[in-house]
């Protein structure tokens, strides 16, 4: 697993997936995913998810109950 090796224990490890299956996201939390994206339906949908994931500046740790849930802002 990514977070057993010391080298990468503060990666920050996004899943970017077509699957909105409940076991799915389960299974990338379980494995130490910090964020779990579900794509949208259209490249234009795509292009806005990945700007506002820039404007962000990353690092996610909720999970999405719907389609695509936005990062949370640090403090």
């Amino acid at each position: 697993m990514v977070r057993d090796q010391p080298q990468l224990a503060n990666l920050i490890v996004v899943v970017l997936t077509a699957s909105d299956h409940v076991p799915d996201v389960t299974k990338a939390r379980d494995l130490g995913a910090n964020s779990y994206l579900v794509k949208p339906g259209n490249f234009e949908e795509l292009v806005q998810m990945v700007k506002r994931i820039k404007a962000a500046g990353c690092c996610w740790t909720a999970y999405p109950k719907t389609r695509f849930q936005e990062p949370a802002r640090s403090s």
